[in-house]
């Protein structure tokens, strides 16, 4: 049982560093990181979820993302608050997913898809005014 958390910790650490290079460039990183982070989480929900583990394998995954950029914080906080918003938005997409996942209700996959474009199209202008 407890193989299957890490192995989802373990994929959402090996996707961010496949992913570095995009989710480390201000244009593309918070739509890499929601639509990588979303299709993950549906994936290893759907692979190892059966009904009762949606909400610590979505912890998992989040902790992988989380990870390695708060551990970059800790050198050195000020260049890096302006990226905070994109595991943010990753950590979203995945809360997301687990709910789509556990409701199976196209209206919460179309209201995810919402959220999820409304937070990329308007959030990082906004997380720039906040963090700046």
């Amino acid at each position: 049982m407890k193989i299957k958390y890490l192995i989802c910790f373990l994929a959402s650490l090996l996707l961010y560093f496949l992913a570095y290079w995009s989710l480390n460039d201000k244009k593309t990183a918070s739509w890499t990181g929601s639509v990588c982070y979303f299709v993950l989480a549906y994936l290893l929900l759907n692979a190892y979820d059966d009904g009762k583990h949606s909400i610590p394998i979505a912890c998992c995954i989040i902790l992988g993302r989380m990870l390695p950029a708060i551990s970059l914080m800790f050198i050195d906080f000020r260049p890096m608050r302006f990226m905070l918003f994109t595991p943010l938005l990753s950590s979203v997409a995945v809360a997301l997913a687990a709910t789509y996942f556990r409701n199976k209700n196209d209206v919460i996959l179309i209201l995810s898809m919402i959220i999820i474009v409304l937070l990329n199209s308007l959030g990082p202008e906004g997380w720039e005014n906040i963090a700046g």
